[in-house]
């Protein structure tokens, strides 16, 4: 709830109650359709509801990343555990900064990871069907030199 995760606890009579970290205090709500909830009812005032698992907000996050996936310099590394669905690129690729070069299937969902600059694709640590954890290289893009 506003960035901040709490913890939900449903109850039998169709409220749930919310309660922040650190705190003791709960807060009802009560959900419109609690299979699909988007619209709630918080102390008295109806509210827009966005509801994601701890495990979809670390996705979410994960995949932020301009490059789709964490780097460093020019590694492409898994952002979070799953299995690779394809890999786009090969040794010796050139590959454009944004462009697609390792699908990861995560939580069911096929997540494309993408360089995080311009060059050649000089490593590739992975091959599809290939379980990752988070921070595993999945390949290694060196820059072009652009001086004379």
């Amino acid at each position: 709830m506003d960035d901040v995760e709490h913890t939900v606890l449903p109850t039998p009579k169709g409220t749930t109650l919310v309660r922040a970290p650190d705190s003791a205090a709960q807060i009802g709500v009560t959900l419109d359709d609690p299979r699909n909830p988007h619209q709630a009812v918080v102390r008295g005032q109806r509210v827009t509801l966005t509801v994601e698992t701890a495990e979809a907000a670390a996705l979410a996050a994960a995949l932020s990343d301009v490059s789709g996936g964490g780097n460093d310099g020019g590694k492409i590394e898994a952002p979070m555990p799953g299995r690779v669905v394809k890999v786009l690129v090969r040794v010796g690729d050139e590959i454009k900064e944004g462009a697609p070069a390792v699908i990861v299937e995560a939580m069911k969902m096929e997540n494309e990871l993408h360089a995080p600059l311009s060059g050649t694709v000089v490593k590739v640590e992975v091959a599809q069907g290939d379980v990752v954890e988070v921070g595993k290289t999945l390949c290694v893009i060196e820059a072009h030199d652009d001086s004379p």
